[in-house]
């Protein structure tokens, strides 16, 4: 069973959501990073986590694992949680 069997969205709109979500991502580790102070070099620093690397998320060219993911977000003081949402909402 393909993806595209699985969810009704239109193919385009599921690409879309797909190239958009690194963006989203990479923007909400921009933001955090900026509101702690923080330049790249010092998170690269703190997470152990190599600045390219960093410019790259946050710019949305690459795609972050969660381990990466949670490696950035501690020294920034965030966690990485999921919620339910309603599945008319997810649209």
């Amino acid at each position: 069973m393909s993806r595209h069997d699985t969810d009704d969205r239109p193919p385009a709109r599921m690409s879309y959501h797909r190239l958009r979500t690194p963006h989203l991502i990479g923007a909400a580790i921009r933001n955090a990073r900026r509101d702690a102070g923080m330049t790249q070099a010092e998170l690269a620093q703190l997470s152990r986590v190599n600045r390219t690397s960093i410019a790259l998320i946050e710019n949305g060219q690459r795609n972050v694992s969660c381990t990466t993911l949670q490696r950035l977000l501690d020294p920034l003081g965030y966690d990485i949680s999921i919620h339910h949402r309603e599945r008319d909402a997810a649209r």
